[in-house]
């Protein structure tokens, strides 16, 4: 992710800016404003999470991602596990003015990846 005020790059999980310190959490929308948060993308796949905020953040349109704090402490992907790979996931969500634009740059990494014919039922 990327500072607001600076554009120096940030941890993802920072709250302020190491460089200049300004908050790096979206103001949320007023009430019936048109700035209003929409859902991007509901994933439970880290690597194509990871493709798509550096998309955003390249294009520099504003995301918040939601669950990602639990999606990286439990490891959801065992065979047999306790969870399926959508119980827990991240949501993607971006300012309704940027959401026909975000869609368009995500749009190749968004799809469900085909199943591998090969891997057996």
């Amino acid at each position: 992710m990327r500072c607001p005020h600076c554009r120096a790059k940030t941890d993802d999980s920072a709250e302020r800016c190491g460089l200049c310190g300004a908050s790096l959490a979206l103001p949320l929308p007023d009430a019936g404003s048109e700035d209003e948060l929409q859902v991007l993308l509901k994933t439970s796949d880290l690597a194509r999470l990871a493709v798509i905020k550096s998309l955003l953040d390249s294009a520099g349109i504003e995301y918040m991602a939601q669950g990602e704090e639990g999606l990286r402490q439990i490891p959801i992907s065992w065979p047999g596990g306790f969870f399926g790979s959508m119980a827990l996931g991240v949501v993607l969500w971006v300012r309704s003015e940027d959401l026909a634009a975000a869609r368009v740059l995500i749009e190749p990494y968004a799809a469900p990846l085909p199943e591998d014919p090969s891997a057996g039922g």
